[in-house]
């Protein structure tokens, strides 16, 4: 945990080696409350597009993409080859201003303010690729 001008910044981190085009349903520890500042998600394979969601409860399980506890969805297919040509990184940050959320499911073992940010990721390709997830977090006081 980081603070700038005051502020208390948190980054998340995850990797999942098996995301496919069946969905990847996973967590990451995270304060309970907060802002999502920044998303960076790098895929090890040239994929031409995934899914990337984030929810406050686990609305993906079961098939229920979608609900009041969806924090966002994208589906991202351009990697920031602007920067360079062959990159495999997509920078979530021009969709991520000021997405606030409070999260329900406790980690056992863990503080009460931290809990479960749940992601679902998935590609159109059959193949599994490496995914690496960075979110920085603004923490609520």
């Amino acid at each position: 945990m980081s603070k700038i001008n005051n502020t208390v910044i948190y980054r998340l981190t995850g990797t999942s080696s098996t995301m496919n085009s069946t969905p990847t349903i996973g967590y990451l520890t995270c304060p309970e409350e907060g802002i999502i500042r920044r998303i960076r998600v790098k895929a090890v394979n040239n994929l031409s597009s995934f899914v990337f969601s984030l929810a406050e409860e686990d609305v993906f399980t079961g098939s229920t993409e979608d609900g009041e506890h969806l924090v966002a969805s994208w589906k991202v297919n351009e990697p920031n080859e602007s920067a360079k040509a062959d990159s495999t990184t997509y920078l979530l940050d021009e969709a991520s201003n000021d997405l606030y959320f409070k999260l329900k499911d406790s980690i056992s073992g863990k503080s009460r303010h931290m809990k479960k940010l749940y992601y679902m990721m998935k590609t159109d390709s059959a193949s599994n690729s490496t995914v690496t997830i960075k979110i920085d977090v603004e923490v609520a006081e």
